[in-house]
């Protein structure tokens, strides 16, 4: 087993800093997030497998959970916009947990599972030449969502609201002319977007630990697990996710751990990570090809709010006004006391920012 490979499993955890106690906590006794868990017995989503494949491409389902407020409570207005939240790679739509219930007082939601992660369809790499590159995910996730509108009669205004690869996805989507066909009715109807710690295509070194993970083997998680190492990587990487020791919480090291144990949805993974940018043969990055990528965000005219962890370790802070440059109309936050996931660190703050920028003048 390479020396290299199992430390570098903290980067399931998402990365962050510096040594912490392994100490886990339960969330749902949690002083500062037990109130979440709570809010979120109250709503049932309904889940739904929709059809999501390019047209003449191999079927190919994607998993939406649909929240509206619980019978009894105030219902979202008619002319509330439909909030659609994509979680990034390594991930699913547990992720969005904390945050959920508190948008879910006001807006009807949908949470979406990317292809290849949580439930939706994990097809081999093999299935699309652009196949888990965040345009093609991207483009799922949109045909996804017109799918399950057209199927209700739905024609709300939408806000896409996206986690670090998922950003990145719809981003990418929504500035490639190629991936408006069949969608360009619900592109039209996007409000705005909000993004969380966009991962930016021209960032000029990938953190190692991601590409370490690029090449984790089937045989070196196994062997990794029955040793009782991936179990222990996984729990002390945890700690160092967040500020906070105290947000460091045992269910999300079981969602990671069984991310990574899982090899359809680790594999998913590790293509996504593979066609994130264009590279040659030896894994450098076509810079040329880059800049016209990025290029393409001018397409992009609706609203971007970028919110950003100050004290992110995995995607550096700083790119947030440069990538916000890069769009007509986009200003960036710094979320303080947060790292990668503040969604999950301080999910009431982003709540009332993403709240406050959707309700906002334009």
């Amino acid at each position: 087993m390479k020396p290299t490979v199992l430390p570098t499993l903290l980067a399931v955890t998402l990365l962050a800093g510096c040594a912490s106690s392994a100490r886990l906590y339960d969330e749902r006794t949690s002083p500062s997030h037990a109130r979440y868990v709570q809010a979120a017995g109250a709503f049932c989503p309904t889940s739904s497998h929709v059809r999501a494949e390019d047209p003449g491409a191999c079927p190919l389902h994607v998993h939406v959970e649909y929240v509206r407020a619980p019978v009894g409570a105030p219902a979202a207005k008619p002319d509330d916009p439909l909030l659609v939240l994509v979680p990034g790679v390594m991930s699913d739509r547990f992720s969005w947990r904390f945050l959920w219930p508190l948008l879910a007082r006001r807006y009807d939601l949908l949470l979406i599972d990317l292809p290849g992660q949580g439930l939706s369809d994990k097809p081999p790499e093999s299935i699309a030449p652009d196949a888990y590159s965040p345009a093609w995910l991207g483009r799922h996730v949109l045909r996804a969502v017109r799918t399950w509108q057209m199927r209700r009669g739905d024609t709300r205004r939408v806000v896409l609201v996206g986690h670090s690869l998922g950003s990145t996805a719809l981003l990418r989507a929504m500035a490639d002319p190629g991936s408006y066909s069949g969608v360009a009715d619900l592109i039209h109807r996007v409000d705005c977007v909000v993004t969380v710690a966009v991962a930016e295509l021209g960032m000029k070194r990938v953190n190692e630990v991601f590409e370490d993970l690029e090449g984790l083997s089937t045989f070196e998680v196994e062997a990794g697990s029955a040793l009782g190492m991936v179990q222990q990587r996984v729990r002390e990487g945890i700690p160092k996710s967040v500020v906070a020791p105290e947000h460091a919480f045992c269910a999300e090291a079981d969602r990671l751990q069984g991310i990574v144990q899982d090899p359809c949805t680790r594999r998913a993974a590790q293509s996504m990570l593979r066609r994130f940018r264009p590279v040659d043969r030896c894994r450098r990055p076509l810079w040329d090809r880059i800049a016209e990528l990025e290029t393409e965000y001018r397409n992009v005219t609706k609203p971007i709010l970028i919110l950003w962890g100050a004290q992110d370790t995995t995607l550096d802070p700083r790119s947030c006004a440069r990538i916000a440059a890069q769009f007509p109309d986009a200003r960036c936050e710094l979320v303080p006391s947060t790292r990668h996931s503040p969604h999950q660190e301080r999910p009431e703050h982003v709540a009332s920012r993403i709240v406050a920028f959707i309700e906002g003048p334009r």
